[in-house]
């Protein structure tokens, strides 16, 4: 908690001294947030650093404890291990069902706080715009709250993890709407990490779905070309259509899966009562 409040405080100080420079907005915040993240992993690192000096120092058991964390041990968190690396279809399967539950989310705060109209960025800032909302935000965002922030906090309980993290991460955010988006987002990106076992989907989800607010915010902003609204809809029901059959692809894939085991489970039952018998003979 310490290395996310430091993260927050020098974020702060970041936009006020940055925007005092006469700073672009976007170079301000860009700033700001590069360096409140560098100075959270560095102040994470060190607390990490000083909990693995203090773990290895072996503790005294309690009589009667067991040893401690083993299987036999004291320990009565059942926490399930990290999934491994799911394979490539997996991974992109995970990936389409993030970004549409991202565009979804996207549509139903826009919809709650009456956001309708997407103004064009500045000519001038497109550049960097695009450097710090589709490449620098997600890889920082998705290393720092989703690799660092969770996996600290997934051995007290992964929902409880989960949850935190959201809220970490919907706290720098600025605006009201901003926060609810990032909360919903953080609870889906880290599932996403979570299920396909490997953060490159979160990052990919979260560079692509930031890569879709790129494209509206210039080539398809409101009044940039004719019917931009008409087609920003039909980008997100492709999106969504996409996440939805990438959704049925992996639940098809997991009831083969089950179909598969229990075969599986059958001829090896089988065999054992064939081996039994010729051992009985």
């Amino acid at each position: 908690m310490m290395p996310f409040m430091i993260m927050v405080i020098v974020q702060r100080l970041g936009l006020l001294v940055f925007g005092m420079a006469g700073l672009p907005d976007v170079l301000r915040d860009t700033f700001a947030f590069v360096t409140a993240s560098a100075a959270g992993i560095f102040f994470f690192r060190m607390s990490c650093g000083a909990d693995a000096l203090r773990i290895a120092v072996p503790a005294v058991p309690e009589s009667g404890d067991g040893g401690g964390n083993g299987a036999d041990g004291g320990d009565d968190r059942h926490v399930p291990p990290f999934r491994k690396k799911d394979t490539r279809f997996g991974r992109t399967m995970y990936t389409l069902v993030c970004i549409g539950a991202l565009v979804i989310a996207m549509h139903v705060v826009a919809m709650a706080a009456d956001a309708q109209v997407v103004e064009k960025f500045a000519a001038g800032t497109m550049a960097a715009e695009f450097v710090s909302l589709v490449l620098i935000h997600p890889f920082l965002e998705e290393y720092v709250f989703r690799w660092l922030y969770y996996r600290e906090l997934r051995p007290m309980h992964p929902i409880f993890a989960g949850l935190a993290q959201a809220v970490m991460f919907a706290i720098v955010h600025g605006s009201v709407g901003g926060m609810v988006y990032a909360l919903f987002a953080g609870v889906l990106l880290v599932v996403a990490m979570e299920r396909s076992g490997s953060l490159a989907a979160a990052v990919i989800s979260h560079m692509l779905v930031n890569l879709r607010s790129f494209v509206y915010l210039t080539w398809l902003a409101d009044g940039a070309v004719e019917q931009a609204e008409q087609v920003r809809m039909m980008i997100d029901f492709g999106l969504v259509s996409l996440g939805f059959g990438a959704f049925l692809g992996l639940m098809v894939r997991r009831g083969l899966r089950e179909v598969w085991n229990a075969a599986d489970a059958d001829a090896d039952a089988e065999s054992e009562d064939g081996s039994d018998d010729t051992g009985t003979e």
